[in-house]
């Protein structure tokens, strides 16, 4: 367990955008997103989105774009209820047009109905399938 102290720190990494591999995939990429696309999944999804490398498909995600405060934490005991509460200690920034607050965004803002999630249809899918085979005739 972290315990918080009156000093706090910033940590910036020296990384560097790497050249892409001769036999990367150049292809059409298509991401499926919803509240559910939390912690990395958002984090992954925000980077692909910034770059805009490829097509999303679903709802605003659950994690926000602008960074996550998921590493370092400290636990508070509430006095009288003994509820205990989890407070982060760091917060990841990241350099993305974000908007704050708010998720990844969809280019297609496709959800299910009711009887999709009953008859176990998966919207999301079938509409990505019925956008590639859409592409794929237009070329």
């Amino acid at each position: 367990m972290y315990r918080l102290k009156k000093e706090f720190y910033h940590y910036v990494p020296s990384l560097v955008e790497q050249a892409p591999r001769s036999n990367h995939y150049a292809g059409k990429l298509y991401v499926l997103i919803n509240g559910a696309s939390g912690s990395m999944a958002a984090v992954v999804a925000s980077f692909i989105k910034e770059y805009k490398t490829a097509t999303f498909i679903g709802e605003e995600s659950g994690g926000t774009m602008e960074g996550n405060t998921s590493e370092a934490y400290t636990f508070l005991v509430l006095p009288n209820s003994k509820i205990r509460v989890m407070i982060p200690l760091t917060k990841k920034v990241y350099n993305l047009n974000a908007i704050k607050g708010r998720g990844v965004l969809p280019d297609y803002n496709i959800a299910p109905r009711i009887d999709d999630l009953l008859n176990a249809v998966d919207t999301e899918l079938n509409f990505a399938l019925d956008l590639i085979t859409e592409k794929k005739q237009i070329k």
